[in-house]
């Protein structure tokens, strides 16, 4: 039988190794579910009813998927869970626009019961951002324009920001 530290050493030594492969495998798993940098395909899903002002908007984006369907399927759960539309708007969700090698930006006015609501997909970020922002101002009305706020935009790692 081993001496007292040497069978103490052998124990920790295994519940070390143990640690550290519970560890190398919780990493494994992060970096198997995360969206691939490398990747290019991206997605924006949106619940609108008629009346955003009544029923508010649910919105859901994926990028950075290898697979134009991973995007999509990521884009939609983010929009069916859109915490801040009731679940008559989120019923509406579907994905309205896929890109690869693109930027994607959303804008609407904060305040709820306003109409202010807007969304682009373009080459350039700042060129979505301010084609979401034109839409947002187009649909706020007179007085909440100025209140029109980015609240999401983002490009692929394929695009340069």
């Amino acid at each position: 039988m081993p001496d007292r530290g040497t069978w103490g050493q052998a124990v920790n030594d295994f519940f070390r190794y143990l640690a550290q492969a519970a560890a190398a495998a919780g990493l494994m798993a992060a970096v198997a579910t995360a969206p691939d940098p490398a990747a290019a395909f991206g997605a924006v899903a949106i619940g609108e009813p008629a009346n955003i002002a009544k029923r508010g908007v649910a919105i859901g984006t994926g990028y950075n998927y290898p697979t134009k369907e991973g995007a999509e399927a990521r884009a939609l759960k983010e929009c069916l869970a859109f915490k801040d539309a009731p679940p008559d708007t989120r019923a509406l969700c579907k994905v309205v626009k896929t890109f690869e090698r693109q930027c994607y930006a959303i804008a609407l006015d904060p305040k709820n019961g306003t109409p202010g609501f807007g969304w682009s997909v373009m080459t350039e970020k700042t060129q979505a951002e301010s084609a979401a922002m034109a839409r947002c101002r187009d649909t706020a009305g007179k007085s909440r324009v100025q209140f029109c706020k980015m609240t999401a935009s983002n490009c692929d790692a394929a695009k340069p920001q």
